[in-house]
């Protein structure tokens, strides 16, 4: 198995990827995690949108399968599954297909995932969100599903401004920018 999804057929490796997301919930840490090993260094950046689909959908099944993993130490087996999972599902938010990119998004933004209280959301983007192995992704990643937020308000879909700006009456406005002025009064 471990052989045909390395391999560089197209097709073969959409029905090896079929077939892994089908037993993946059946096998051990440690095979998952010699599987998951495979996953992570083909399909990564694969050029088959499908394979990379199929890709993140068995990453999302493992991290909820082995979420709880988180507590244990990292030198287990289901630990590092985990982890790298989470790896791969948050670079999946910045994937190059925008359809990917938003399956991702959907996967980390649902409620079993991340609280939707804005502080629970807040905690668990700090500790769930950072991946040493991802680090540089992490502000854009948390930013993204803290804003998020937002679209759970009533008022999301309101406009902000009861007539259209272009109708406005603009009057020039002088603007300092030196900081020095600006903060004189805090100055000892």
């Amino acid at each position: 198995l471990l052989a045909i999804l390395s391999h560089y057929d197209e097709e073969i490796q959409t029905a090896a990827l079929r077939l892994v997301k089908k037993i993946f919930g059946n096998l051990t840490a440690g095979q998952a995690l010699k599987i998951m090993r495979t996953l992570t260094d083909t399909f990564p950046r694969h050029t088959s949108v499908v394979c990379r689909g199929l890709f993140y959908d068995i990453l999302a099944i493992t991290f909820d399968s082995y979420k709880r993993a988180q507590n244990f130490g990292p030198e287990t087996e289901e630990r590092q599954l985990f982890d790298q999972c989470r790896e791969h599902l948050l670079r999946g938010l910045f994937d190059d297909n925008e359809g990917l990119q938003e399956l991702n998004m959907r996967f980390w933004d649902h409620e079993t995932r991340l609280q939707t209280s804005t502080g629970g959301r807040l905690v668990e983007t700090l500790s769930l969100l950072y991946a040493p192995a991802a680090e540089e992704l992490f502000l854009r990643s948390s930013c993204a599903l803290l804003l998020s937020l937002t679209s759970l308000s009533p008022d999301y879909e309101r406009s902000l401004f009861d007539h259209p700006l272009s109708a406005c009456t603009w009057q020039r406005q002088e603007v300092n920018p030196s900081w020095n002025f600006r903060n004189a009064s805090m100055m000892p």
